[in-house]
């Protein structure tokens, strides 16, 4: 599976730290700990196609939110869509469906992250009919 994480804030390192199995990244265990990011099965840094991470002091309101973004994504299987802003994440299903991804997750940690009204914006983007939207799923969990 070939993965794409576009991403800003924490949460997000957090998710790419897990991806990549951190041997020192979890520390929730301290001295109990029994080492399972020693499990080489957790290690998906090879699966990883990419990583946006999105800048910083982006304006409130995004005119061209392209200038933002990369003008093309490699061939991905799943994005992951982590805490971007309104205006980047409303264009990633143009890019997506370029990148042949399958699959856009985009989790809700908190919810200011994806309003439902962008949710809807964003499920419609992928109902034309072409050949990622129209075979494929987006997740908005």
């Amino acid at each position: 599976m070939r993965i794409y994480i576009a991403y800003n804030g924490k949460f997000g390192e957090r998710v790419i730290g897990n991806l990549l199995n951190f041997r020192n990244f979890c520390i929730s265990c301290d001295k109990l700990c029994i080492f399972c990011r020693d499990d080489k099965k957790l290690d998906f840094a090879n699966n990883i196609t990419g990583i946006y991470t999105q800048p910083l002091d982006l304006p409130v309101y995004i005119e061209e939110p392209m200038k933002y973004l990369p003008s093309s994504l490699p061939k991905n299987d799943v994005l992951l869509a982590i805490n971007l802003h309104p205006d980047i994440i409303a264009e990633l299903p143009a890019l997506a469906r370029d990148a042949e991804t399958r699959l856009i997750i985009a989790p809700i940690e908190e919810p200011n992250w994806l309003s439902a009204g962008l949710r809807n914006q964003i499920k419609e983007k992928c109902k034309n009919p072409v050949l990622f939207c129209s075979s494929k799923t987006i997740l908005l969990s």
